[in-house]
């Protein structure tokens, strides 16, 4: 029986992550390095067809655990409304709940919104290693708006070590 639940976690966790990349110079592969864990990403498509939000995550820990966080986190994402257009927002909104619900867990973030019509990036980062923009055989890492993990520490805590979320916009060639 717990075998069968664990194949139904798996293939529950795998509906929660895009089976399509959104655009044709976008790509993403999901090699998870447990069948059931924390690893999660997502795209976020706005009403405007230039844009589109990039969410990268992994929860501390591995199975069940942290399986049931990347879906608490799917779902802050879904119901975040107009906060889905400010990365830094949206972060510590997530960030709220996961600090009272993720028990021991912690989790890395990283969300970034990306506007092609003007060639921009607008991300905030929460503890993950940030991604690499690469462009000319030249390497750009994206992490001018670092912070800590999400679900340590609450927004006081985090703004009294002055480690709030915060945007970095970044133009892309």
């Amino acid at each position: 029986d717990m075998e069968i639940e664990l194949n139904m976690a798996r293939g529950i966790q795998q509906h929660i992550i895009p089976d399509d990349n959104p655009e044709t110079f976008i790509s993403a592969l999901f090699k998870p390095m447990a069948p059931l864990g924390g690893d999660f990403y997502d795209f976020i498509r706005f009403r405007e067809n230039d844009t589109i939000g990039i969410f990268i995550s992994d929860v501390s820990g591995h199975g069940i655990p942290a399986a049931l966080i990347t879906t608490m986190i799917k779902s802050l994402i879904a119901g975040a409304g107009g906060t889905k257009i400010n990365p830094a927002q949206m972060l510590l909104n997530i960030n709220e709940t996961l600090v009272k619900q993720s028990g021991d867990n912690f989790v890395t973030a990283f969300y970034g919104i990306y506007n092609r019509s003007e060639k921009t990036i607008v991300y905030s980062c929460a503890g993950h290693n940030p991604p690499y923009l690469i462009h000319n055989n030249r390497i750009t890492a994206l992490d001018n708006a670092r912070s800590l993990p999400l679900g340590v520490y609450t927004a006081e805590e985090l703004e009294g070590f002055d480690k709030i979320y915060i945007n970095h916009t970044e133009k892309l060639p």
